[in-house]
């Protein structure tokens, strides 16, 4: 939304309301009516005859800003005219709009020269921009801000939203909300979870928000569910600002929840896990041990057999294309069987790219029967996206990363790899 709104008109050779050109007490009555009429609010007037026969100036001012005009009836009953409003706590274009309609009924002008000028975008706008790089964002305004925290990790925010419902933002990035979790949720946890011929135990690293911890517990195979979460307050938040992400998977007694940095989870731990999903933040930052090679390599160790899978996700490769390369080509160093899968997620503003990582389990390998067979036996309903179809869906890959892929990349390390997205991700424009 403009903060303010100009209309700026010159009308030529009115025809009506002649006797207004020069008569101040009869245009200030006129203007108040018509102000009135379009659902402005006037809160103060000034006004100035310059002589008999002469022409007049009016001035209200309006709790939303201002209306002048000004009458030349010695030049073929011209007038010029200055509506400006502020959109400070709602859009008053309409109603400048009508006003300037209204005024042009009252005078009916030969013609007229009109010019609408939209002001600066609400400052307001930046707090809620993700960006992409310096040239392209996109933003996701609060009807409500519920929640709001900043503490020694990261700063949690709730909102309540118009289009998607409750939506939890985290460091300034959308994470998910109501009405689209299962745009991300969906194709990050169930091809994964089908591919397996028997997911019993489930690791989960990262997922604050409990939504992976739902998919996952849809399926009637799983017997436990360890969900590995670096900041508490993000699970506090979740449990009672979104329900309906969670859906009461916190409270399933197969679900076990460890408050501790992933990294050194998986560097300490002896349980071995049929799937394992990471659900991370992005590569900024501490985050960016969790995208090397050396950390794939333990989260593989943490991998019941050969048959077990990782599902994470793999960021943006339309945008990204270098980091999204280098992420593939290290997976590929590290698993036998790397499938890619797409989808479209509304509050990230593009396509993310997931990847399904075993040496045996390959999402590709099987058969739309399979799929259907697996979600009846395990019995897995309630979902918005994932069905056979769109199993292989998500793992068609586009031509474009058919391109990006057939390019050599740098596996990535603690030092490099990740620079670009660094560099340039939630970068707002100086």
């Amino acid at each position: 939304m403009r903060q303010v709104i100009h209309i700026i008109a010159e009308y030529v050779g009115c025809k009506k309301g002649r006797e207004l050109f020069t008569n101040l007490d009869a245009l200030m009555q006129v203007l108040r009516a018509e102000v009135k009429n379009s659902g402005l609010d006037t809160v103060a007037e000034a006004g100035f005859s310059f002589g008999e026969g002469e022409g007049v100036t009016g001035c209200l001012v309006l709790a939303e800003s201002h209306l002048n005009i000004h009458t030349w009836p010695e030049r073929d009953f011209y007038l010029n005219v200055d509506i400006s409003v502020c959109n400070y706590s709602c859009d008053n274009f309409p109603k400048a709009l009508n006003l300037a309609n209204a005024l042009k009924s009252v005078f009916e002008p030969l013609d007229v020269n009109e010019k609408i000028i939209k002001g600066y975008k609400d400052i307001e706008d930046d707090k809620y921009t993700e960006y992409f790089s310096p040239d392209y964002g996109f933003f996701i305004k609060p009807a409500e801000v519920l929640y709001r925290s900043s503490d020694d990790l990261q700063q949690v925010e709730v909102y309540d939203t118009k289009d998607f419902g409750r939506l939890l933002r985290i460091d300034s990035f959308f994470q998910t909300s109501d009405k689209d979790e299962a745009f991300y949720h969906e194709p990050l946890v169930h091809p994964a979870m089908i591919a397996h011929p028997n997911p019993r135990k489930v690791l989960i690293i990262g997922a604050g928000d409990g939504g992976v911890l739902n998919h996952v517990l849809k399926y009637n195979t799983v017997e436990k569910a360890v969900m590995v979460e670096i900041d508490d307050s993000v699970i506090q938040v979740s449990k009672e600002y979104l329900p309906k992400v969670h859906q009461g998977a916190f409270d399933d007694k197969r679900a076990q929840v460890i408050i501790q940095d992933g990294l050194e989870y998986i560097a300490g731990t002896d349980e071995k896990f049929d799937v394992i999903i990471l659900d991370l933040t992005d590569p900024i930052g501490p985050a960016r041990a969790l995208y090397t090679q050396a950390f794939y390599k333990k989260v593989k160790q943490a991998l019941r057999d050969e048959s077990s899978i990782l599902a994470l996700h793999t960021e943006y490769p339309q945008l990204y294309p270098q980091m999204y390369g280098r992420i593939n080509r290290t997976l590929k160093d590290t698993f036998k069987y790397v499938a890619n899968g797409f989808q479209f997620v509304p509050i990230y503003g593009t396509t993310m790219s997931f990847a399904y990582c075993s040496d045996q389990s390959n999402p590709k390998g099987v058969t739309l029967a399979e799929v259907q067979n697996r979600l009846d036996s395990r019995q897995v309903s309630g979902l918005k996206l994932y069905n056979p179809e769109m199993h292989f869906g998500f793992l068609a890959e586009p031509n474009y990363v058919k391109e990006i892929l057939a390019k050599e990349y740098e596996i990535i390390t603690p030092a490099k790899g990740l620079d670009e997205f660094m560099n340039t991700y939630n970068v707002a424009r100086t």
